[in-house]
């Protein structure tokens, strides 16, 4: 029988990279003609804050194939949406939410609150970018940045 490996020590999941190229998310949106800025703002059209463009926000379900990491893509959350019965008053934990793709399709798509864990600081800065650029509707998102093991 062969022995079952020992799980990672506490120390190495905190540094572990799960993800290796978080500049992948802003180049795939890029080449759609998005663009997110560092504050956050973005979107089509660009800056918020410019008078000289537009500022078109960016619906979740529009960039969900470049910002989820799941199987399944969004037939996923609709089915969660629909088995828990998910509506503007749930208020729903998303542990390990990577780019926030999910949260924020959930977020829109039902008016629910979500908290969108991630441990890493990459990917949670990229995550916030992302939520500052989308037009949710009457849900809202928060990332916070933790490990949900301590």
């Amino acid at each position: 029988m062969v022995p079952s490996p020992s799980p990672a020590p506490d120390s190495e999941i905190k540094t572990m990279k799960l993800y290796s190229s978080v500049e992948r998310i802003e180049n795939e949106l890029r080449k759609r003609g998005i663009e997110l800025l560092p504050n956050g703002d973005g979107g089509i059209g660009g800056d918020s804050s410019s008078s000289s463009s537009t500022f078109v926000p960016l619906d979740p379900k529009s960039i969900s194939s470049v910002d989820s990491m799941h199987y399944e893509g969004d037939d996923a959350v609709y089915s969660c949406i629909e088995r828990a019965n998910v509506g503007p008053a749930s208020v729903l934990l998303d542990v390990g939410s990577g780019f926030g793709g999910p949260a924020r399709v959930l977020a829109e798509r039902t008016g629910c609150d979500v908290v969108a864990l991630e441990m890493q600081g990459d990917v949670h800065e990229t995550a916030e970018k992302l939520t500052a650029s989308c037009d949710l509707g009457d849900g809202t998102v928060r990332h916070v940045r933790g490990d949900f093991l301590t």
